[in-house]
């Protein structure tokens, strides 16, 4: 039979593709039956029009009938699953305890890997950034550190042309400060350079760039950190009071420093402040081992 005494395609498909099994051998078995009539009387062009029309007018009808017929069966599964679960409470019970276990050790698993394996991702400079360790060789053993001493980052950035940028970052815990005659004990402080804002993202949304932490007893703190000590406030210019004996000034705010990464810390203080505190600084040579010490490659 030539395709142009044939039902079109596309109607007949969305016809079969609405219309329920049963509907399928009746009203669709009449419809080629009448368009095969209409092709005998009037041609094959009035048939296929007379066919899309009756599509059309079918197309909701049968698309609803589906639905319900879907809802209907939905619902009787919905009864007997509730009255099996009713009949076998124990071992249902037991199906739905080691399903919901299995769901949340998955959820939790999923959350730890998400966060180690995004760890340091927040740096944007992050595959140009590398730490300078050093080893302590003790008879014939050898002992990794972490750290090494001050001057190591301003030397490795005029020996090494590769070396855009160099930052230090040495470390203070339980740090007594004050504020306003209210004393609080700071977890972590880290003495870095200005070029810390600049080698890693601390996103400053309070202060100048250019110019944070490049004074003596000057420092940036958390958003967290600002709200604690001044409220609402507009800390920068404010003082911090810092071992009872050194006053530092707020010269910015940044963004809290997010889990998953190594520089955990709610206050950079500026190392140039480590000479007049305690002697100590950045060309000290004597003090091995007490700066994280970071390079930015270009």
């Amino acid at each position: 039979m030539s395709n142009e005494y044939k039902p079109p395609c596309i109607a007949r498909w969305l016809l079969r593709l609405t219309a329920g099994s049963e509907t399928q051998f009746g009203v669709l078995g009449d419809y080629e039956e009448e368009f095969f009539e209409i092709c005998r009387s009037t041609g094959p062009g009035g048939a296929r029009r007379w066919y899309w029309r009756q599509t059309f007018r079918s197309f909701i009808p049968f698309l609803w009938n589906k639905w319900l017929a879907i809802l209907s069966m939905l619902r009787s599964d919905i009864k007997i699953a509730f009255r099996h679960m009713k009949k076998n409470r124990v071992y249902v019970l037991i199906n739905i305890s080691g399903l919901a276990i299995g769901l949340a050790g998955c959820l939790l698993i999923s959350a730890y890997l998400f966060h180690e394996l995004s760890f340091e991702h927040v740096h944007k400079n992050r595959n140009h950034i590398y730490r300078i360790v050093s080893t302590l060789h003790i008879g014939n053993s050898q002992i990794p550190f972490a750290h090494v001493a001050q001057p190591v980052a301003p030397a490795v950035k005029e020996l090494f042309p590769e070396v855009e940028s160099a930052t230090r970052f040495v470390r203070y815990t339980e740090v007594p400060i004050e504020v306003d005659h209210r004393d609080y004990i700071e977890e972590k402080i880290f003495f870095t350079d200005p070029f810390a804002l600049e080698i890693f993202s601390f996103n400053l949304n309070r202060g100048e760039p250019a110019s944070v932490l490049s004074n003596p007893f000057s420092l940036v703190i958390s958003r967290s950190l600002s709200s604690k000590l001044f409220g609402r406030e507009d800390p920068v210019g404010k003082t911090i009071r810092m071992m009872n004996r050194h006053d530092f000034t707020v010269e910015g705010v940044i963004e809290d420093v997010p889990s998953n990464t190594q520089l955990q810390t709610h206050m950079l203080a500026s190392i140039s402040s480590l000479n007049e505190m305690e002697g100590s600084g950045p060309n000290d040579w004597e003090i091995v081992g007490n700066a994280y010490t970071y390079i930015l490659l270009k």
